[in-house]
């Protein structure tokens, strides 16, 4: 997917890693609109060969949803989507494995958990 002569960043090595599970993560999650935000993601991530501000607060942000952070807001659609799991289906046990490899990611990359990411 990756043609950089330099070493990937962790960032890279997990979009590369996990591209389908977590644009269908997204898609469960929060419907459309977050697989779409998170093609732009794996899209810019594919693109360019160095982490930017931009792709860490969309890093950030793609983990505030894994996490089930604004499930409570009703002025989002995140909620109603999270409705809509069959909590015993196994994609819920993958998407835990891709939090948590999402969480190394943030960590590695400078982000922090809590903080929502700003462009």
């Amino acid at each position: 997917m990756f043609d950089f002569p330099s070493t990937p960043s962790p960032l890279h090595v997990f979009v590369q890693d996990h591209f389908e599970a977590v644009q269908n993560a997204s898609f469960l999650l929060g419907g459309p609109a977050w697989l779409k935000r998170t093609q732009r993601l794996i899209d810019a991530v594919s693109r360019t060969p160095h982490v930017t501000r931009k792709m860490r607060a969309e890093a950030q942000v793609l983990y505030e949803l894994l996490t089930l952070e604004h499930v409570h807001d009703f002025d989002r659609e995140e909620g109603w989507y999270f409705d809509q799991l069959d909590l015993e289906a196994p994609y819920i046990a993958e998407i835990c494995v891709l939090t948590e490899a999402l969480a190394e990611v943030i960590e590695a990359v400078g982000c922090v958990h809590g903080q929502a990411g700003r462009a």
